[in-house]
């Protein structure tokens, strides 16, 4: 999802690449999902509090900065918005006893 996000491809991309950036499938229920996409933001804000200090180097050498965190930030509310029914409606689940 966030390939195509940065490549201009955001009409492509599918709802199920949109759970996988959250980490979230099809047969949760509803407090799992919302659980999952509050832990997304919750990592997000996380990252972006981390950053603020300077940029960092991950374990793979890979140099990460505010304005990659920034882009996820976009990454996830566009597809917050784009897949609102969707979630909406795996939200709504319940467990049934």
């Amino acid at each position: 999802a966030t390939e195509k996000f940065n490549e201009g491809r955001k009409t492509e991309i599918t709802f199920a690449e949109a759970c996988a950036f959250w980490g979230v499938n099809e047969s949760m229920k509803g407090d799992t999902v919302k659980a999952r996409l509050d832990h997304v933001r919750a990592e997000l804000a996380g990252l972006e509090r981390l950053l603020t200090i300077g940029d960092s180097t991950l374990s793979n050498g890979r140099s990460v900065a505010l304005t990659d965190v920034n882009r996820l930030y976009d990454v996830n509310g566009y597809l917050e918005e784009r897949f609102a029914r969707h979630l909406n409606l795996l939200r709504s689940r319940v467990v049934r006893s």
